[in-house]
């Protein structure tokens, strides 16, 4: 295996960890809230949100590639989303093939909600360095805000190294 591989790896696995620590945060913070106005999982509402955060209407396999998923799991979303009548899917003109996928105003709310909700309890976090001024015990969020921290960082440094390598073209340990 190369240098390059293993630095590919290692690059792959910061952003796993970093992703899965992310993951983790909205699950335990941010859904329990948005779930009490709107009925969707976190994969749901990250593929309704990139919808509503498009310039123009997205198609399926752009989403695809925005949210690096699998086509099959975005089409298991939108299958739900536009159920629930959160988006609504038109026939592109300009390629019979794909189709544009577009957010209903309730799907347009429920993306700014869970944006609303997200800054809420991220401000709430990042203003208070202090876990005692907290209201409720705040203790796993911090936790996992520290984690996604302490892990983002190396993962920079990991970047960092595989750039000077590279530019040194020579082999380099990266452990």
């Amino acid at each position: 295996m190369s240098y390059v591989d293993l630095a590919d790896l290692r690059y792959l696995s910061y952003a796993e960890r970093i992703s899965g620590d992310y993951n983790e945060f909205l699950k335990k913070t941010i859904l329990p809230q948005f779930q009490k106005r709107f009925s969707l999982k976190l994969r749901e509402t990250r593929v309704l949100d990139a919808i509503a955060q498009s310039e123009r209407p997205p198609t399926a396999s752009h989403i695809s590639d925005v949210l690096r998923q699998d086509p099959a799991t975005i089409t298991r979303s939108l299958v739900i989303l536009i159920g629930k009548g959160y988006i609504i899917s038109e026939e592109d003109y300009n390629d019979g093939r794909s189709r544009l996928l577009r957010t209903t105003q309730e799907g347009k709310d429920a993306a700014k909600y869970f944006l609303d909700v997200f800054d809420r309890v991220v401000g709430t976090a990042v203003h208070s360095s202090n876990s005692e001024r907290f209201t409720h015990d705040h203790s796993k969020l911090i936790q996992s805000l520290e984690l996604v921290s302490k892990r983002a960082r190396a993962f920079r440094e990991s970047q960092r190294m595989l750039r000077r390598a590279l530019n040194n073209h020579s082999p380099q340990s990266f452990g």
